[in-house]
Parts: structure tokens; sequence; C-alpha cells
């Protein structure tokens, strides 16, 4: 399988389980004809109503690592991923390989962040809790319209700490913690775990495998200050 968020798959709400992804998207050339990789197994859905609150805007769709691979470009970005996730802390070096961007560096500034996310006219604002908030180093930002779905790792290691989903060059960038991500999108019966470079995968219960996402096909969303 394979991870982006919600609003990349599922298209704020609107999409169905079942609908197919393709890729390369329809802005870079894709048609939907020859480019489907798979079809959307799940996502959480976002809540825009007043009062509400959204731990991760994340889905993940059907594929298969001889279709896409579990790395980065060869020569570019981090590699593979470890599969042992790692929670965020406040000074932690991240990087992450977008669409857009390509391979940033960063910092993470904030942890439990509570975050308003413009999703545009049709949609509104949503409310989020729990977020990483993540700083570009050396004046550069850390994603642009368009990375959105990248998953970020910390620099020493690789290890997966959220799913971008949020920022821009004018914003921090926003990321849903992993490890939420993947208690979000996990059944009884499929338990997901990021298939990654590591000899001991993490324990407990049937494990789907998911691919971090490389490219992605909406702006990015708009961080309201």
């Amino acid at each position: 399988m394979e991870m982006s968020s919600h609003h990349v798959y599922a298209d704020v709400n609107q999409a169905s389980l079942g609908d197919g992804v393709i890729q390369p998207i329809t802005i870079d050339g894709g048609v939907t004809s020859s480019d489907v990789i798979g079809n959307l197994v799940a996502f959480e859905s976002i809540d825009f109503a007043d009062g509400s609150s959204n731990l991760v805007d994340a889905a993940i769709a059907s594929t298969t690592v001889g279709q896409l691979g579990n790395s980065t470009s060869s020569g570019e970005g981090y590699g593979t991923p470890s599969s042992v996730i790692t929670d965020a802390f406040v000074g932690q070096s991240v990087t992450k390989y977008g669409r857009t961007t390509g391979s940033t560096d960063g910092k993470v500034d904030v942890i439990n962040a509570n975050v308003n996310v413009n999703y545009g006219e049709d949609d509104g604002v949503a409310f989020f809790t729990g977020q990483v908030v993540i700083k570009g180093k050396k004046g550069r930002a850390l994603s642009g319209g368009g990375d959105s779905g990248s998953l970020i790792v910390s620099n020493d290691g690789s290890n997966p700490v959220a799913l971008l989903f949020a920022g821009s060059s004018q914003t921090p960038t926003i990321g849903s913690p992993i490890g939420a991500v993947l208690t979000a999108l996990s059944t009884p019966t499929r338990v997901l775990a990021i298939d990654g470079d590591t000899s001991s995968p993490p324990p407990g219960g049937p494990l789907s495998r998911i691919l971090h996402v490389r490219y992605q096909k909406r702006s990015e969303l708009s961080v309201i200050k």
C-alpha cells in the first residue's frame, strides 16, 4: 500500500473507497486510463464542523513495492526510511523528499501544536490538534505546494516522524505524527507499518506494508496563523 495525505487521495471527503489513484498525476501528464497505480483503501475523514478537531490528514491506496519501490529516488533524498518510527521532539533535525521541492532539511519547532488549516473556499477551515510544526533550515522552507504526503524522517537514522500535509514557502510545515497516522488507518485486521530498512519490523498483529509517497497532486494547504 501507499500512504499519502487525505486531501491528496480522498479529495477532502469527496472520494469513495475503491476509487483509482494515478501516478504521475494529471497536472504532471498522468492519464487515468493508463496510469492507475492502485485504489483508495482507507482514509481519515476531515471534520470541518465548529468545535470539532482532527488528528491526521492521511489516506492509503493499494499498490505494490514492485510498482513504486520503497525508497526515495536514486541519488536523491534520504534513501530508504527505517521501519522504526520515532516521536518528534523540539529541536529534532529532520528531512523530507517531496514532489515539488525535492530534498529539504528542517528542525522541529513545536510539538503537540493546535493549528487551523484552510482547505480553500469550497471546504473551509479545519482544526487540528497534536501536530508537529517544522521550520526549514538555512532560510529555505521545508515544503511547497504539491509536497503533501511526503514522509518526514529524522536526519539520524531516517526514522519516520510525521506525514506532511500543510505549509508553504511563507509558513512553517505541518505534519501529522506518524504514530497517529498509522493508528488512524489501521483496523483490527490491518495493522499498518512502514515498509523500510530494518531487520526487526514493529511487532503486533498482521502487518500491511505501506510505502511512503513520492509524488502528490494538490497545492499545499495554507496554515492560518
